[in-house]
């Protein structure tokens, strides 16, 4: 029992023996090619926060970085070690630059750091608009002056609303007449016609300055699969008659005024009145061709008052009460109330509506344009309470201080 013992516990301990050697050879082994031997990667640097481990020593690759860069990293000690970022751009995408440009009203705007991080053609959002543009006449007040005088208001330089001047020489007024010629107004459009040379008459026997010229409008046209609008061959502004000091050629192009089309009930003042205030116009739109230094989508005189006569039996899309109500196929593309009411009050310009005949339906939403443009409920006014007009004369000689 002794014997076999001893022999067993010999047996053991050799074996045990050539497993210790093995596990020796093995730890003097030469590493794979390419691999860092732990001695070495036991003797470096620690390396700095954040460093990537990497398994080929000596390898090299590219990498952008900073704005717009390029930078090399290298396997090192089992670690990428990168170099310096070089070829940035200037600046980093959506940054804008620190010297502003003038826009809009007195306001400023900022150049927009580009996807290249360069500065480009893309600009911030105008900043810091005033009231009106500089030098518009915003109102004007004859009253208390001599002949060919009057206290003017301007939008001062800083595009703030001025004080009413001493008395000066009067500016040149200019009056757009803005026809609704959809075909509900067939009937209507005649009715119009003597009231309107009326004005013109009076107003020139009392205001020499004043001109008037003549546009129209009918709808924007319906998009595809869409109701809402006006058919295909609607324009939603029509440039007829550049403002003139002849009240006869004022009403020969009247008379030739055609009313027709149209689409829904509801046609696009507003959007004729943008244009009017400078917008640039829709593709189906029939814009003015200006005959000489003009300004603005109404040919209007450099310097002059420009107020607009509106002449409808309809309600406005995107008027006040009817925002939105060309739906989401149009949206950003025709004019809000908002939006068109302020270039409008930018440029100082009033608004005037006649009806055909009363109506209270129509009455409340163009008494609010022409409230937020300065008048009152005054300068709203149907042609069926005095056929001859008269009312209308008042409303303009009291918005000229005559």
């Amino acid at each position: 029992m002794s014997l076999l013992r001893s022999f067993l516990l010999a047996a053991l301990t050799a074996a045990c023996a050539t497993e210790a050697g093995t596990d020796a050879a093995g730890s003097d082994a030469a590493p794979p090619d390419g691999a860092v031997p732990d001695a070495a990667v036991d003797a470096a640097v620690p390396p700095p926060d954040g460093a990537m481990p990497c398994s080929l020593e000596g390898e090299v690759l590219e990498r952008p970085c900073g704005d717009c860069g390029m930078t090399t990293i290298r396997c090192v000690n089992g670690f990428w070690e990168r170099g310096p970022c070089l070829g940035e751009g200037p600046c980093t995408p959506g940054e804008r630059s620190d010297e502003a440009e003038a826009c809009g009203r007195c306001g400023r705007r900022f150049a927009l750091c580009d996807r290249t991080c360069a500065f480009g053609e893309e600009r911030s959002a105008c900043e810091g608009e005033g009231f009106c543009e500089a030098n518009a006449v915003l109102d004007v007040e004859v009253s208390s002056c001599r002949a060919g005088q009057a206290q003017v208001r301007r939008c001062l330089p800083g595009c703030a609303r001025g004080r009413f001047s001493e008395c000066v020489a009067a500016p040149p007024v200019d009056i757009m007449v803005l026809v609704d010629l959809t075909q509900d107004m067939r009937a209507e459009l005649p009715l119009f016609v003597e009231p309107l040379e009326a004005l013109f008459v009076d107003l020139q026997e009392r205001y020499p300055r004043v001109r008037m010229g003549l546009a129209g409008y009918q709808d924007v046209p319906a998009p595809e699969g869409s109701s809402i609008g006006g058919f295909r061959v609607d324009a939603p502004f029509l440039g007829i008659l550049e403002p003139t000091d002849s009240p006869l050629e004022l009403r020969l192009a009247y008379e030739a005024l055609e009313a027709r089309n149209g689409g829904d009930v509801r046609e696009s003042a507003v959007e004729a009145l943008a244009h009017l205030a400078g917008k640039t116009p829709l593709p189906s739109a029939r814009p003015f061709t200006c005959t000489d230094v003009r300004e603005g989508g109404g040919c209007w005189r450099p310097g002059s008052w420009r107020l607009v006569l509106l002449y409808t039996n309809a309600r406005s899309h995107m008027g006040p009460g009817e925002e939105g109500s060309y739906g989401d196929a149009l949206d950003g593309v025709v004019s809000s109330w908002d939006e068109a009411r302020e270039e409008l009050a930018a440029q100082g310009m009033r608004l005037f509506v006649v009806f055909p005949a009363p109506s209270f339906e129509l009455g409340a939403q163009y008494v609010q344009m022409v409230e937020e443009l300065g008048g009152s409920e005054l300068d709203v006014i149907a042609l069926g309470t005095e056929g001859d007009g008269a009312e209308l004369q008042r409303s303009f000689r009291s918005a000229l201080g005559l």
